[in-house]
């Protein structure tokens, strides 16, 4: 039966390519929508742009280059993926981990991930306020950048010099994402997503499903 549905579709070379894309051709349309204490916020693909482009200038700045690994420890927020496309944009690696991780996790992730430093959200920097003094005494100095710092509007002058830091392409074999199964007991295992298996997978599901961004 798939078969019968199987259509053509187009593979991006990777996922920036795909995320410069959907945002370029649909600016105004609302990408992200969420209600926060009280209130009701929403997201363009252009805001969800410029924001993006925000965090990963904000990455360059702190030295986040391509090789380097960056924890998110968030909720379900838009800054999650916003951040999560900052770092990519920075040419870095992503290691997402589940919100409800332990502090120990954490530690055993950011060890085993070689993470450079953590991105958290403001709630879980307000559960966790000891972590970045924990991972030292752990053997683990890496800053802990929380989502108010990395979104932080710096002034036009300094934005450039920022985006310029950035790298010009990514390889669409570099490694997007490092997804941990474990990480309480023993040494956690991680399974290397690159760019292309994202895009490979998005590429084969909209060949079947109805999920193109045209």
């Amino acid at each position: 039966e798939l078969k019968i549905q199987e259509k053509r579709s187009h593979t991006y070379k990777d996922l920036l390519d795909l995320f410069d894309t959907a945002t370029k051709r649909f600016p105004t349309r609302v990408a992200m929508r969420i209600e926060r204490h009280g209130r009701k916020e929403q997201y363009t693909f252009e805001d969800v742009r410029e924001l993006t482009l925000r965090a990963a200038g904000f990455f360059a700045h702190k030295e986040i280059k391509q090789g380097d690994r960056v924890i998110l420890f968030s909720n379900n927020m838009p800054e999650w993926g916003l951040t999560y496309f900052g770092i990519l944009r920075s040419g870095a690696t992503a290691i997402p981990i589940d919100p409800a991780s332990s502090v120990e996790e954490i530690v055993n992730f950011a060890k085993a991930g070689e993470a450079s430093a953590i991105a958290i959200s403001p709630k879980l920097a307000g559960e966790n306020p000891d972590l970045a003094d924990i991972l030292k005494g752990e053997g683990v100095e890496i800053p802990v950048w929380v989502f108010s710092e990395i979104f932080e509007m710096p002034d036009e002058l300094e934005e450039s010099k920022r985006l310029a830091l950035l790298p010009p392409k990514v390889l669409g074999n570099a490694v997007a994402s490092l997804i941990f199964t474990s990480g309480t007991t023993g040494k956690p295992k991680a399974v290397m997503l690159s760019h292309k298996n994202f895009t490979n997978m998005i590429s084969m599901l909209s060949s079947v499903l109805d999920m193109d961004i045209t």
